[in-house]
């Protein structure tokens, strides 16, 4: 009996930030099963889905735009789904002696 697939959606939200979402992308994507190798077929351990709230596309903070695979409506399937908002900085200065003061900041 073959493992069974995952499906694994990422929402995107207007102004998203790219590496946000295609560093799950890239990560899921190259996942393999055990003994499987990169150039073996279907089936993968992850199915991956761009989830956005309507179908319409979706631009990120630096100009280029997805189009989701799903819309919210269709997004409760799914075994496993990552946020992807406007990200949140740790804006840190150095303070004597070698400690380091954090505040999140929102871009």
């Amino acid at each position: 009996m073959a493992p069974r697939t995952q499906r694994i959606g990422i929402f995107v939200f207007d102004k998203f930030e790219p590496l946000d979402v295609f560093g799950f992308v890239e990560a899921f994507s190259i996942a393999r099963f055990p003994g499987q190798g990169y150039a073996d077929d279907p089936p993968f351990p992850f199915e991956i889905f761009l989830i956005g709230k309507t179908l319409a596309n979706v631009r990120s903070i630096n100009g280029p735009a997805v189009a989701p695979d799903w819309d919210f409506a269709r997004q409760a399937s799914l075994a496993y789904s990552k946020s992807v908002q406007r990200s949140t900085r740790r804006r840190c200065r150095r303070t004597p002696p070698h400690r380091y003061s954090c505040r999140s900041i929102q871009r």
